[in-house]
């Protein structure tokens, strides 16, 4: 017999809960839906499988879907199964439970509810969810790996509909080492899509760096790049345009295929104006490399340089570490050999990066066991050059470990015993070699979070700095040139301020005590001080441009020399003078309060000014100029 009930009050609390669902009121829409739930327990109502459909998405949509915990994945997955069991035709759920098993990385049961589905207008959103997948399909998780059969259903299905999944099915079988299935994958797309501009060229983009790198075959990457090029160029204005991403970006690849080449002139002539532009990490990490392997160190230094402010890398570590050497720098060369090995990232033969839009981009590397050798032959040159014989041998030892038959080593060996006034105790070497180990496993702990995150606050600075200069000579015409400048480099300062969060510095704490030993301060000239601090200190280990945190200090000073002219009306209360403008302003009324103050500004101008080229700003110059203001009493002076 079937249980009553009253159909018309459950029906109320149900719409009034979807409601509060569409209004995201999501707290109240549950307690409506458990309602219903309650009232319709073991009857036939037609919309419990609906309420707990409902109750699975707002439990999904209460919050950021990718910051979900596991238990609120787990409670609406239980919801959507609850669903399923009453209604096992439920699109809804099913098309609820794609993201909720993707997020849980459980790729082959998201795919099967995703291939039951029928309607359009799920399918069309679902997708959206199962490109989620792409990011653990590129860096080739367990998890996809265990998913391929699904992707290769999903991907036979669509592949002549939909490109979507053609990049996640050709990344899945890389992952599993199917380089063929690769390959053939790519032609496919290309041959389904040769019609369709936009994929096309985002599958040539795609191709070219998978025969960059897995494939081995740069020639067939230049060919496919090319083709990319001479078909962008095709079509119409408005199309290139709005496009004009994909045309950088095989450009970009094509510097790759040329440094991959080893055509490093060809590599150069294409990249150089790029990073004029537009200073993206992947084409600063490659032409750097280009300029290395021509000879030209200083070039190299440069661009190894820039490419380090935006992203750390263990190539760019390695140029730069192989021209400290060549400068006879070899304590400096020593700390980035051994960096570079901390962030080798072994089996990959190129890098990826996410960039600012959250897009993946990718740089020509190096042969990483190659590679890897190179390092350890500069680590030992330099412990030699050190005359750290102990240090040297274990670090052949630990090479002849992984190569025992690399010549190059071998012979290493038996030279530094010939340098060793006596040959030291084999227990002294194995435990250095363990010393060793330990510091070179520390420092890939402490570097972990940095592997390849890319600094969008230093690809702001490149860009700004390069419409300060022209051919390394400054193009700023007037002070007003400078205000506009500076005003850039604060934003600058405070977007590194932000992304670089350190536990165990408390920019509130720096603010306070600066407010307590200059109680005078203007809260402009405060904020300026307590940033350019924080910076200063948590960059004292970084390979950071430190133009903004110049500017930061420079600032404080221009604000309190603004003030104190102001309160001598000397200029008027709306006036606001630049530093080059002040000093002109000093000279013409001479205060007696301020003397030697022209010397001083002179040297807080010259380095003001060197913000406006890129790495110009050290550590070592920005120490000085917060010595002058804090501690050779120049804030003070003025404040008092």
């Amino acid at each position: 017999m079937a249980v009553k009930y009253d159909e018309k009050v459950i029906t109320d609390i149900f719409w009034e809960g979807d409601r509060l669902l569409t209004k995201q009121r999501y707290n109240e829409a549950i307690e409506k839906f458990l309602k219903v739930i309650e009232l319709a327990e073991n009857t036939s109502y037609p919309y419990i499988s609906g309420a707990y459909t409902n109750l699975a998405k707002a439990t999904f949509e209460s919050g950021d879907p990718e910051e979900l915990d596991q238990s609120e994945i787990e409670i609406a997955l239980n919801y959507i199964r609850k669903a399923l069991q009453i209604k096992p035709s439920n699109q809804s759920a099913k098309s609820l439970a794609i993201p909720l098993l993707v997020l849980q990385r459980e790729f082959s049961s998201a795919i099967e509810y995703f291939l039951e589905l029928t309607v359009d207008k799920l399918i069309n959103h679902s997708i959206y969810y199962l490109k989620w997948m792409e990011q653990p399909a590129m860096r080739g998780e367990e998890s996809i790996k265990k998913a391929v059969p699904a992707i290769e259903k999903l991907y036979q299905k669509y592949k002549q509909k939909n490109p979507t999944f053609g990049k996640l099915m050709a990344d899945a079988y890389l992952a599993v080492g199917k380089t063929l299935k690769t390959y053939e994958t790519y032609q496919e797309m290309l041959h389904n899509f040769s019609g369709v501009p936009l994929v096309y060229l985002a599958t040539c983009i795609n191709y070219s760096l998978f025969c960059c790198g897995p494939l081995k075959n740069p020639k067939e990457a230049k060919r496919i790049v090319e083709e990319g090029i001479t078909i962008y160029r095709n079509q119409t204005a408005s199309f290139q345009n709005q496009n004009e991403h994909l045309y950088e970006l095989l450009k970009s690849n094509l510097g790759m295929v040329y440094v991959s080449l080893h055509e490093y002139e060809e590599a150069v002539k294409i990249l150089e104006p790029m990073v004029t532009v537009n200073p993206r990490n992947t084409n600063l990490h490659n032409i750097a490399y280009a300029f290395y392997r021509l000879g030209d160190f200083e070039k190299a230094l440069k661009y190894c340089n820039k490419a380090l402010y935006i992203s750390k890398d263990d190539l760019s570590l390695f140029v730069k570490a192989e021209i400290l050497y060549s400068k006879q720098l070899y304590e400096e060369a020593l700390i980035h050999y051994k960096k570079s090995m901390a962030f080798i990232d072994d089996g990959n033969n190129n890098l990826e990066f996410v960039d600012g839009n959250n897009d993946s981009v990718f740089s020509f590397s190096w042969d990483q066991d190659q590679g890897r050798r190179k390092i350890y032959v500069g680590t030992i040159n330099c412990y030699i050059a050190l005359n750290d014989y102990l240090s040297a041998k274990a670090f052949v030892q630990l090479g002849l470990q992984e190569w025992p038959y690399e010549d190059e080593l071998i012979r290493m060996d038996k030279n530094i015993d010939a340098l060793m006034e006596h040959r030291s105790a084999q227990e002294d070497i194995q435990t250095k070699m363990e010393t060793l180990l330990n510091e070179l496993k520390e420092l890939k702990d402490t570097h972990k979070n940095e592997m390849n995150e890319v600094r969008e606050w230093a690809s702001k600075l490149l860009k700004l700095q390069s419409r300060c200069t022209k051919k390394e000579e400054i193009i700023l015409e007037s002070e007003e040139d400078w205000r506009a400048i500076l005003r850039q480099m604060h934003e600058v300062a405070l977007a590194m301020k932000e992304a670089n969060k350190n536990p165990d510095l408390d920019y509130n704490k720096i603010k306070e005590n600066f407010k307590k030993e200059f109680p005078k301060l203007n809260s402009d000239s405060l904020e300026f001080l307590s940033t350019g601090e924080y910076l200063y200190q948590i960059h004292q280990e970084g390979e950071i441009d430190f133009a903004p945190v110049m500017v930061e200090y420079s600032k404080v000073i221009e604000t309190e020399l603004n003030q104190l002219l102001k309160t001598h009306k000397l200029i008027k209360r709306n006036q606001s003078l630049t530093l080059g403008q002040i000093k002109y302003h000093l000279q013409k009324v001479k205060m007696g309060v301020l003397p030697n103050i022209d010397e001083f500004l002179d040297e807080l101008i010259t380095y003001r000014n060197g913000s406006a080229h890129t790495g110009k700003s050290t550590k070592i110059k920005v120490r000085y100029i917060r010595d002058m203001i804090l501690n050779a009493g120049w804030l003070k002076l003025i404040l008092t």
